[in-house]
């Protein structure tokens, strides 16, 4: 497992993890996946040969997780949000399902660049939504020189979770990114109280009144 590197989140400076402290929780890895031991974040481990750092709070509200193998890296936030709050689990399904603007790209983008070591402005290749699961996913890819970094964004009441990911910057050109690999670790990604929103929408859903259909 390499060493912990400096990076940031979503529109925040990439100074904000350079003092990051170790949490105090209890964190769970396994060679099946990685748990925070707090119910704030966990995911399963796409393949054998992937590990995960010690979880980092960068400042108040925020954990950072980094995962890898020797050739593919990524990087994982979990952000308190103030605007997702007080919404309900339709209200954020809703706002995660609504493609994002050009301009939130970019700037995540640029990020993204400075966290895989690049001075240059990442080019935003693609984006979509991806409302395969339950909670929708908001895709995009990233080309900085020869480096492909693959984003995704996705939301719980109160929280917005980031995920990085691509090659060793050392070694683009080289290795090939595993986008599948990639995907299965997105898609796994949850928090402790995943069950039980899912359980809030279902129940919300059941005790509204079917809606007449139009003459």
């Amino acid at each position: 497992m390499r060493k912990f590197a400096t990076a940031a989140a979503g529109a925040l400076a990439a100074a904000l993890l350079v003092a990051g402290a170790v949490t105090g929780g209890a964190a769970a890895q396994t060679g099946r996946g990685f748990s925070d031991g707090q119910g704030r974040l966990s995911f399963t481990y796409p393949n054998s040969g992937w590990d995960a750092n010690d979880p980092r709070e960068p400042q108040a509200g925020m954990l950072y997780v980094q995962t890898s193998t020797g050739s593919d890296l990524c990087h994982i936030f979990s952000i308190q949000r103030d605007t997702l709050a007080d919404r309900s689990v339709a209200d954020v399904r809703r706002a995660f399902a609504t493609p994002i603007a050009a301009s939130g790209w970019e700037a995540l983008a640029a990020d993204a660049g400075r966290r895989a070591g690049s001075s240059e402005t990442p080019t935003v290749v693609e984006t979509r939504v991806d409302e395969s699961g339950f909670w929708p996913v908001q895709r995009a890819q990233f080309q900085v020189g020869g480096l492909a970094i693959y984003a995704a964004l996705q939301g719980r009441p109160g929280i917005e979770i980031q995920s990085f990911c691509h090659v060793w910057p050392e070694l683009a050109g080289e290795e090939q990114p595993n986008v599948a690999a990639y995907d299965r670790l997105i898609g796994s990604i949850a928090t402790g109280r995943d069950a039980e929103w899912r359980a809030s929408f279902d129940a919300a859903a059941s005790a509204t009144p079917a809606q007449p259909e139009a003459q």
